[in-house]
């Protein structure tokens, strides 16, 4: 299904970019243009001391300019028009006469009306015939709020249909793009905000919200002709929608694939992009330069993740590559069409990553809480089997009608034990010291069997938290080993605060196991499952002699744990 998929995202940039052929257009290639305030509509005006210029030579400051050219009209019978896209309110002029207008020229910013930055001037059939024309411009541009490399994007001449449909043909993808995030960016964010949890499907969420804003603010150009003086505020949302997104696909590819201090990898695509935009001129350039740094420290991140063999990363790699070759083969175009493909394939790589991972990952809690029933079960089992409670009885028993008063202490602490040992079975964490008060009732019923005074001595914080039972087990089994050695000196319990983690050490004077090398009894592998159940793979159990000449030796265990759960 993997190599499919990986098919399939390498295959849908090929397809997308073949798009239908298109109505012939004239485009304006070369201007002359004149600063001065002229008649420069007229069809005798003397172009001897006017400027010739591409379109992108032109000068793109502030004020009023003139622009003029002549075009060849061919032969049709189709309704024909002039398309005008720039940043400025403009007239236009078709053989001398006034074709149609976009906001106000002004002489000054105060007088001037803002026109759209797109305007379509259908041409009256009389003035459509086939030959040469003269098309002139009078534009101001006095609001555009900053100043861009190119104000003057095009003025086309053809077919008056494909020249009105063709912004709207073109911002189909981008708006079936956008939906589509909208409604995965919702989805994933209800997920995630519906469970706390769940903290995955809230990022991923974010993502697709952010990647849909950047490419619903990329796209209005194409079906909203919005006056020209808000083209400032539609670059500076596309890029900063461009580096939240950077930031946020960092930040998820990084948690996919379990990145260590995944902040100081989200730090450096920021700050990099940030700088590296400082340091550019023109808001596409800068934006590029965002989406790039991002999206190459995205891809080591997956190549890690892919070494780790950690779930998804390939396609997220995968994805990233796609999205990576898209933008090297057309590096100046990538913010068109191309950027909606790979966002697109992008976040569908994306998508799909984090659903494997999510199955995953409900695989091992399912697993956890089956592991957790199991422990619940395994505690009563060995606390409540026949013969330790027949024990328990047999001694009471013996010492009810001799000692009545002990042996209704005795009942009572049994009945603490029992009572305190069903409550803990279903918890993950208890208190130290619940988990100490569960341990001396254990010492007072097993007092009575032996007859005998057991201790046990804690230098502990009470209000610390662990797994239950874990105390008690270690007490229990000092006990099956060496009640006679327990009686003559106490149990030991003490801990101590190393780095981030906290140790215990309980000392028991009791004798070892057979072999130091023998398998884990069941109250030591019952410990380890509880370990690794609370905390995965932050955990560390050891258990040797110490003092083995000593007249009584001493088994000491230690349990590492983070101090902070």
């Amino acid at each position: 299904m993997d190599r499919r998929l990986h098919l399939l995202i390498w295959l849908l940039p090929a397809l997308a970019a073949c798009t239908p052929a298109v109505n012939p257009m004239t485009r304006v290639t070369s201007w002359h243009y004149t600063s001065e305030e002229v008649a420069g509509a007229a069809a005798d005006v003397d172009l001897s001391a006017w400027t010739e210029a591409a379109p992108w030579q032109l000068p793109q400051g502030e004020g009023v300019l003139w622009l003029r050219t002549e075009i060849e009209l061919p032969r049709t019978t189709t309704p024909q028009a002039v398309m005008v896209s720039m940043l400025a309110a403009h007239e236009v002029y078709w053989d001398g006469q006034l074709l149609g207008r976009s906001g106000k020229v002004g002489l000054q910013a105060s007088s001037e009306v803002p026109g759209r930055i797109r305007e379509l001037h259908p041409l009256p059939a009389q003035l459509a015939g086939s030959g040469k024309h003269q098309i002139a411009l009078r534009l101001s541009t006095w609001r555009a709020g900053f100043l861009p490399a190119n104000r003057f994007y095009g003025v086309v001449v053809g077919d008056q249909r494909a020249l009105a449909e063709g912004p709207l043909r073109a911002a189909l993808w981008p708006a079936a793009c956008s939906g589509a995030l909208v409604i995965g960016g919702l989805f994933f964010l209800s997920l995630g905000l519906a469970d706390r949890q769940r903290s995955a499907d809230r990022l991923f969420g974010l993502l697709c919200l952010s990647a849909a804003a950047q490419a619903g603010a990329e796209s209005v150009r194409l079906w909203l002709d919005y006056p020209y003086d808000w083209h400032f505020a539609r670059l500076l949302a596309i890029f900063a929608f461009a580096w939240l997104t950077g930031t946020l696909l960092v930040l998820f590819v990084s948690r996919i694939t379990n990145t260590a201090r995944p902040g100081r990898w989200v730090a450096l695509a920021a700050a990099s992009s940030l700088l590296t935009a400082l340091l550019l001129a023109g808001w596409d350039p800068k934006t590029l330069a965002v989406l790039v740094i991002h999206l190459v420290i995205a891809f080591g991140l997956a190549l890690v993740g892919i070494r780790r063999r950690s779930r998804g990363a390939l396609l997220i790699a995968t994805g990233i590559a796609a999205c990576l070759a898209l933008f090297l083969s057309n590096p100046l175009g990538f913010l068109d069409l191309p950027l909606f493909v790979g966002e697109g394939l992008l976040v569908l790589a994306l998508a799909i990553a984090h659903s494997l991972q999510s199955r995953q990952q409900r695989r091992a809690h399912d697993e956890a809480q089956l592991t957790a029933v199991r422990l619940e079960l395994e505690l009563l089992k060995r606390y409540l089997n026949p013969h330790s409670l027949m024990n328990s009885l047999n001694s009471l028993a013996e010492v009810f009608e001799s000692e009545p008063e002990r042996a209704g202490s005795a009942i009572e602490a049994l009945a603490h034990e029992v009572r305190t040992l069903g409550r803990m079975a279903d918890q993950r964490f208890v208190t130290v010291a619940e988990e100490l008060a569960l341990c001396r009732a254990h010492l007072e019923v097993m007092g009575l069997r032996h007859d005998r005074r057991f201790e046990l001595e804690a230098e502990v914080e009470g209000d610390r938290r662990i797994p239950p039972a874990i105390f008690h087990t270690l007490v229990e089994n000092a006990l099956t080993h060496g009640a006679a050695a327990v009686a003559r000196r106490p149990l030991r319990l003490s801990q101590a605060l190393q780095g981030p983690d906290l140790v215990y050490r309980f000392e028991a004077p009791t004798a070892p196991p057979a072999s130091p090398t023998a398998p884990p009894g069941g109250g030591l592998r019952y410990i380890e499952a509880r370990l690794g159940e609370s905390y995965g793979e932050r955990w560390n159990l050891h258990h040797g002699e110490a003092r083995p000449t000593a007249e009584i030796p001493t088994w000491i265990t230690t349990i590492t744990v983070p101090a902070t759960p």
